[in-house]
């Protein structure tokens, strides 16, 4: 079967959690494909690219597919999660912050 992106669009988002080194590029294949952003964990480091018009990930401060979201506010509870506290709890928890910070609407830095 054939990739037809008129019919078959590219998602909002990847998320991409680096455990190995690979030889292959993911970034440029996920550009080849339109993918506009990209959130990539490597190590503790959990990083949002923005695919620019010229078909390259830049590095960008929040997400463009949920903009009052940034790096940081998803690292603490992947860290929880990772040290062994309870998933479903740490996932209310986020999605209780995550409504409040919609309930208040974008802040302007």
């Amino acid at each position: 079967r054939r990739l037809d992106q008129r019919r078959d669009p590219p998602p909002d988002l990847a998320i991409e959690v680096d455990v190995t080194n690979s030889s292959l590029n993911r970034l440029a294949i996920y550009a080849r494909l339109g993918v506009p952003e990209v959130w990539r964990l490597e190590d503790a480091t959990l990083t949002f690219f923005g695919l620019t018009p010229r078909q390259r990930y830049n590095e960008i401060p929040v997400s463009v597919a949920l903009p009052l979201v940034a790096p940081a506010d998803l690292l603490q509870p992947l860290q929880l999660v990772g040290q062994g506290a309870e998933e479903n709890g740490v996932l209310r928890q986020f999605r209780a912050w995550f409504r409040q910070r919609m309930s208040a609407g974008p802040t302007i830095p």
